[in-house]
């Protein structure tokens, strides 16, 4: 395998994508936030509902920001494949191992992410003596407008971007490394 072909690749799919994904991500949870909500025939940013414990409960609240701090996460990744793409005194093996380890990280990060987003979907909102999840207030007119839903459900479709891209980076270099071995030992 070409080691400047693999570099080219992955700061493409890899590190352009993912920062470009990490900043849209980033702004479709302020768009989120700052949109108005009608609860009790009262319209209020969401993100006065999430901290109001009359409408949502603590565990919500912990899941919206463990979101926000794995989104954070994910930015900073992204700039540490960055930083290992373009070092160049790294021997071939040794770079390899450090994308593998890499994409393993990126593909754990991305479970939890998707599992993080499920939570908040099937968390409660309390309103008129009743409850509504999440979801449910995202995808019905009465409480949001339409568009929320399409932004809720892009970070759903960029966690799974971030799980194809954490078996692919792995899996490419754990190829790469096995090649790598088999030149150093070819008996083996």
């Amino acid at each position: 395998m070409n080691k400047n072909r693999i570099i080219s690749n992955i700061r493409i799919f890899g590190v352009y994508f993912f920062i470009v994904l990490s900043i849209l991500e980033i702004i479709n949870m302020s768009l989120i936030f700052t949109t108005n909500i009608e609860l009790d025939s009262i319209s209020m940013p969401f993100i006065f509902v999430i901290l109001n414990f009359e409408y949502f409960s603590l565990f919500g609240l912990i899941a919206w920001i463990f979101l926000i701090c794995i989104i954070s996460t994910f930015v900073i990744l992204a700039f540490f494949l960055y930083k290992t793409i373009n070092n160049q005194k790294l021997e071939d093996y040794l770079f390899s191992k450090y994308l593998f380890i890499l994409g393993v990280i990126i593909l754990m990060m991305g479970l939890i992410k998707l599992e993080v987003v499920f939570f908040i979907n099937e968390s409660l909102i309390n309103y008129d003596s009743t409850q509504i999840t999440i979801g449910a207030a995202f995808k019905d007119f009465n409480f949001m407008p339409i568009y929320i839903a399409y932004m809720w459900n892009s970070f759903t479709m960029f966690s799974c971007y971030y799980i194809l891209l954490g078996l692919v980076i792995p899996g490419v270099n754990m190829n790469w490394m096995l090649k790598i071995q088999r030149e150093i030992f070819p008996e083996t």
